[in-house]
């Protein structure tokens, strides 16, 4: 199999991570991507042009880092990563969801402030951080209520992980753990992880 991804993107590290958690990363060759390049061979796997995009052994492409995760779970994990059915299920589908979101509003806002400040739209800002306040406080309380102080690592875990990497890199730990100091030490027992450590993002990159 072979991954496309950058070293920074939380969605291509939610992938990473999965495959690690799975014993089987020295089977995914990984292929770091330019995203803005003339690369007739990354739209041959994503016309989109975005990562992650996972070509498999039987040489079809997927995108999207959640249908990559629940593809390595399924096929190669027999669905250990994520319940199959119930309750549980669906609250770790929100969480992963919340936690994509989380990040989606924060690359907006983030891209907002790279403009010069006499055309940036600062109500923007405050509103896509005010989602990303909310977003953290439901994960950290969602996170209390499953199971207090231990990092449950399937794919809603994962995918938490990889948005709070991405968080604490581009904002630093203080807008994510301040006021959250559950979410704080969640944090810590999960960076402790190889997985994690394996696939942490470059602040030169």
């Amino acid at each position: 199999m072979r991954l496309r991804y950058t070293v920074n993107s939380p969605f291509a590290r939610k992938a990473r991570v999965v495959a690690h958690e799975l014993g089987m990363a020295d089977s995914i060759e990984l292929v770091s991507t330019a995203l803005r390049t003339q690369d007739r061979a990354f739209w041959a796997d994503n016309p989109i042009a975005k990562v992650p995009v996972l070509v498999t052994d039987e040489g079809f492409s997927l995108s999207d880092s959640n249908v990559i995760m629940e593809y390595l779970n399924v096929v190669h994990g027999q669905g250990r990563l994520l319940a199959a059915s119930g309750p549980q299920r669906w609250k770790d589908l929100t969480l992963i969801s919340t936690a994509d979101a989380v990040v989606e509003a924060a690359i907006l806002a983030r891209s907002e402030t790279a403009r010069p400040p006499e055309q940036q739209n600062k109500l923007r800002i405050e509103q896509e951080m005010a989602k990303v306040a909310r977003g953290l406080d439901a994960i950290d309380k969602a996170l209390e209520d499953d199971i207090p102080g231990q990092p449950v690592f399937g794919l809603a875990g994962i995918a938490v992980s990889s948005a709070l990497g991405w968080l604490e890199l581009r904002f630093g730990p203080e807008l994510l753990f301040n006021t959250r100091p559950g979410l704080g030490a969640w944090w810590a027992q999960a960076m402790a992880r190889p997985s994690m450590q394996a696939t942490q993002p470059s602040p030169d990159a």
